[in-house]
């Protein structure tokens, strides 16, 4: 089985992950097992060259989740946090230059770098609330699973950052912040920070943008907390909180 990937997202040609959207009932759901895992993996930049720029943004905040979620799931290790940290501050160079220039082959090389890393980081760490909650926007509206985390991330950063400030002080540090002279905390908003602004720069929308109706919050609350990556949240949560974070995110 040779996999080779079209776009530098998700990273599934190393991992034992895929997702089954289930019509009937508007529920997406991770399956692994690792029969689903590539015996040969060719990833080559020239194979995404051809993305249109919305796709090259979805795809690489997608990255970004995968790693920032590796780096602070509970079930992380010294392996996943080394590959994590790097795919980070691939992104930070990378990610912004990728979707203005399609033939910038430097920007999509490293691109496909982080989706590999960030592959390998989460599928040996797991995810956490971030997925749990943008696999019911994708189950229930159809929103592109990229589009779904991006817009969710900074907000679910938001609620865990009490829980482990230094992780995320040392992804700003990854953004290449100078965090010497900020505690923990500020460096945690700062990485916080430069998502938000990054998302605006390569055409997020808003969660507001999309077919998400506050009307549906509890049933899509529920649904996150069976979602195989909320045990992997570095905060514990309630449906209560997964409501907060989606009218947060839909009310800014």
């Amino acid at each position: 089985m040779v996999w080779i990937p079209t776009t530098s997202g998700t990273g599934s040609e190393v991992t034992s992950f895929s997702v089954i959207t289930d019509k009937k009932n508007n529920i997406k759901y991770p399956l692994a097992d690792y029969e689903l895992t590539p015996d040969v993996a060719i990833i080559d930049p020239q194979f995404v060259q051809s993305l249109p720029k919305s796709l090259v943004a979805d795809c690489g905040m997608d990255v970004l989740t995968h790693a920032i979620e590796a780096y602070v799931a509970n079930s992380r290790c010294p392996f996943t946090d080394g590959i994590a940290l790097e795919a980070i501050r691939l992104i930070g160079q990378y990610l912004e230059r990728a979707v203005k220039d399609g033939t910038d082959m430097e920007a999509r090389t490293n691109m496909c770098w982080a989706q590999y890393m960030g592959g390998l980081a989460f599928s040996n760490a797991g995810l956490g609330m971030v997925h749990a909650m943008a696999h019911q926007l994708g189950g229930f509206y159809d929103t592109p699973h990229g589009v779904a985390n991006a817009i969710l991330l900074p907000y679910v950063m938001k609620y865990n950052l009490p829980s482990c400030p230094e992780r995320y002080a040392d992804v700003a540090q990854a953004f290449g912040f100078d965090v010497s002279k900020l505690t923990k905390t500020q460096a945690a908003y700062a990485a916080i920070l430069y998502i938000e602004e990054l998302e605006k720069t390569i055409g997020i929308p808003k969660l507001s943008d999309t077919a998400f109706k506050p009307a549906d919050v509890e049933e899509l609350s529920k649904n996150a907390m069976k979602d195989t990556g909320m045990p992997e949240n570095p905060r514990k949560a309630t449906v209560e909180d997964v409501e907060k974070v989606f009218l947060n995110a839909y009310f800014a």
